[in-house]
């Protein structure tokens, strides 16, 4: 890397004994450097089905979550994910894909559960320098709350359309 090293010694075998330790330790530096880029780089080209199997492998990841959320996490990626993402590579996968990738779940309790999977997911990709940002924008929660509220207000107008339709009908009833 072009800065000098120094060596201080009583004599010369010892500098020389010194200085082949000290590019042993370099040659075994460079070597790691040049394994971990080589694990970098298959990890950049791994798919979704790929970096899931080692995330659930990794007990750094796992250490504080319990066998029963494991057991789910593996449900909700296999039944919900891997069918439509599985074979994209994780650094390829954008925003807006993810967005429509929850519209077309449908349900709101699917979309909570499998953001559940998915957040810590994509969170382990950006500690493992996959990728820089996770890629399900913060906006898909506040649409799935949006539908959620408005499903229930919609309810919640049902209710009271169907009791004022009662109270109507009954009323009527009496008048005859």
């Amino acid at each position: 890397d072009g800065r000098r090293k120094e060596i201080t010694a009583k004599t010369q075998s010892e500098v020389k004994r010194k200085e082949a330790e000290f590019l042993e330790k370099q040659a075994q530096l460079e070597k790691l450097e040049l394994q971990d880029q080589a694990d970098l780089e298959k990890k950049w080209d791994l798919s979704v089905a790929g970096l899931f199997n080692e995330w659930l492998m990794d007990p750094i990841a796992n250490d504080m979550v319990a066998q029963k959320t494991r057991k789910k996490r593996k449900t909700q990626m296999r039944n919900h994910v891997l069918n439509s993402l599985g074979n994209i590579k994780v650094r390829d996968i954008q925003p807006n894909q993810m967005q429509s990738f929850f519209k077309d779940l449908g349900e709101i309790k699917k979309m909570t559960e499998v953001h559940k999977v998915l957040k810590p997911f994509f969170d382990y990709a950006i500690s493992e320098s996959i990728i820089s940002n996770n890629p399900i924008p913060d906006s898909v929660l506040i649409d799935i709350q949006k539908v959620t509220r408005r499903i229930e207000i919609e309810d919640r107008k049902s209710t009271r359309l169907n009791s004022s339709m009662s109270y109507i009908i009954y009323a009527l009833e009496l008048w005859d």
